[in-house]
């Protein structure tokens, strides 16, 4: 609707006489920031047909609540010190404040992450807007206005609640200061903090674009994802040893502190409070410069080259190569014994989701989960003295389990999500039996997400020195396991993968993950168990095959029988929408 009015705005100021040049391109660039905006929040649920507004609160909400949950622990603590030695209540605080300025910072690169392929215009944008009397710097700009719009709206909730909860909590000791200004500094701290982090991340986006091309740039992508995601799971369990010892080196001036940004804004934290420490005031006032530095740079990055990366936009050719694990789904695709619907099938989830940087973000997202969950696992095994490398553990034995558990998740909510909506038309024209769709894509998840992780448990336990017998054991109860996995999470699946329309589901933002955490504590720690002890013995070894085995093939059975009478869906089902019982072929 916004491009349709400023399509017929600019046809309204061609035919004027002498129109105003700037303020036609302030019209413009009005119109086009609030399409902007939506746009980003598009691409941050993963979805361009619907109405992202209601899932980008949630997750907005999501984001929000650990660092309020975390102000209202810390809350009780301060009453709790009252009497404590200076030193040790100034140290908490400190690290206390660290904490709240790297959430906001790494939240604010988790967004960016996600809106990465939105933060400047891509193909469609300028093909749509590019053949209007529009220029590319008016598109760009308001693409990098709508930037910050968003990161601003998504970092308040962050910072407010947590700062309204701290000021209350100041005169529970005398340490914290005083209460207008604990709130005044907090959000000062915490939203320059994200503001700097994410303007900074559009520099480089801007500066990869214009200089190494978009293949580079979304690699990037791929990687900070992993990292927001698997850094903001475990700031929580690295408040204890890290934030102090940071938070020490800062006081004291430790130069290799201070070249960290969140020092800059821990100190300018403090600084604003008000605190002893003299060091503070020249590290305090890194923050603003950096701030203030970035977000003036930001816009002769965007600006200047927005004409050129327009016309390489729309000159460059769409690199659509699959890769090798591609080219192994192909050659897999050949030797299995299976239909020519199925291999067909599987050749196009393969390359489909190796084609689309969106649809590999959201597997991303998930890895980065099991990364984190995986590292806090071999962290609690080290405290607890039980991990040796050189025999199978509890701990090793669950980092491919845990991985695997959020692949699968990952991928089949990668699956959910359209390439094309639009394009499905070849699906609805001759549909392929649901039973064919379900194999193929659990045999695609198989060939990208599992045997490359057994393989490589399998090798991580020949390198550790476990032996040939168990390192080949290891990797085929990985995949014994993963099998049964796959044939639950494909319960109720009757799609062809990247081809039904997806509405994004805030409920599940707000409950659903719930039901997950009780499914991956069975399936990796407890199965992790059971694999030591079936390692130690051929006996067991058999036994576990063997229930796999049963489980796969009654799971199997049970979805033949749940899907043989269904057609394929293509159409988003609401959350809250009327149930049918599809007994008329009319409605498909």
């Amino acid at each position: 609707m916004t491009r349709l009015r400023l399509i017929a705005w600019c046809e309204a100021s061609a035919r004027q006489a002498f129109p105003d040049a700037v303020a036609r391109e302030i019209e413009q660039f009005k119109l086009l920031s609030r399409d902007s905006v939506r746009r980003l929040l598009s691409a941050a649920s993963m979805s361009r047909e619907t109405d992202p507004a209601q899932f980008a609160l949630w997750a907005t909400v999501l984001v929000s609540v650990p660092p309020a949950m975390y102000a209202v622990h810390q809350l009780l603590n301060y009453s709790a010190m009252r009497y404590a030695p200076a030193f040790f209540v100034d140290l908490a605080i400190q690290a206390d404040r660290m904490f709240f300025v790297l959430y906001g910072m790494l939240a604010a690169a988790l967004l960016a992450a996600v809106m990465w392929e939105a933060l400047l215009p891509d193909r469609t944008d300028q093909e749509i807007v590019g053949s209007l009397p529009v220029r590319a710097r008016t598109l760009t700009a308001a693409r990098l206005s709508a930037a910050l719009i968003v990161v601003t709206m998504f970092s308040l909730p962050i910072s407010l609640p947590a700062g309204i909860i701290l000021a209350v909590a100041a005169p529970s000791h005398p340490a914290l200061g005083f209460l207008p200004t604990v709130f005044a500094a907090h959000v000062i701290a915490t939203m320059g903090g994200s503001l700097f982090v994410f303007a900074f991340l559009l520099i480089v986006r801007g500066t990869i674009a214009f200089c190494l091309g978009e293949h580079v740039s979304e690699r990037l992508a791929t990687v900070l994802q992993l990292v927001t995601v698997a850094a903001l799971a475990e700031v929580f369990f690295f408040i204890p040893g890290v934030l102090p010892a940071m938070v020490t080196r800062m006081i004291f001036g430790d130069s290799s502190a201070i070249a960290l940004p969140p020092v800059w804004f821990a100190a300018l934290y403090s600084w604003l409070v008000g605190t002893p420490h003299s060091t503070l005031a020249s590290t305090a006032l890194l923050a603003p410069i950096a701030c203030v530095s970035a977000m003036v740079l930001v816009i002769p990055v965007y600006l200047l080259p927005a004409s050129i990366l327009a016309r390489r936009t729309l000159e460059t050719e769409r690199h659509q190569h699959a890769g090798v694990i591609s080219t192994f789904a192909r050659s897999a695709a050949v030797a299995l014994p299976s239909s020519a619907v199925v291999r067909g099938i599987l050749v196009f989830i393969v390359a489909s989701l190796l084609r689309s940087r969106r649809h590999r973000l959201i597997v991303t997202g998930y890895a980065g989960l099991a990364a984190a969950i995986g590292t806090m696992s071999v962290m609690a095994g080290s405290i607890r003295e039980t991990i040796a490398l050189d025999s199978p553990g509890i701990s090793i034995l669950s980092l491919p389990l845990v991985l695997m558990f959020f692949v699968v998740l990952g991928l089949r909510a990668a699956f959910a999500v359209p390439t094309d909506v639009d394009a499905n038309w070849s699906f609805r024209l001759a549909q392929p039996p649901v039973m064919a769709a379900i194999d193929a894509t659990a045999i695609a998840i198989a060939l990208v997400g599992m045997v490359p992780i057994a393989v490589a448990a399998s090798a991580a336990a020949f390198f550790l020195g476990w032996g040939p017998y168990a390192a080949v054991s290891v990797g085929a109860l990985d995949l014994l396991s993963a099998t049964v996995l796959v044939e639950c999470a494909l319960a109720g699946w009757r799609k062809v993968p990247f081809t039904c329309a997806h509405m994004p589901d805030a409920e599940s933002l707000k409950s659903r993950w719930l039901l997950y955490i009780v499914p991956l504590i069975v399936f990796a720690f407890v199965n992790a168990a059971i694999q030591r002890h079936a390692l130690a013995s051929t006996r067991a070894m058999f036994w576990y095959g063997g229930i796999a085995a049963v489980a796969i093939a009654i799971l199997h059975l049970r979805r033949w029988l749940a899907v043989r009478r269904l057609m394929l869906q293509f159409d988003a089902s609401p959350a809250d929408a009327m149930a049918t019982l599809s007994l008329s072929e009319a409605l498909h």
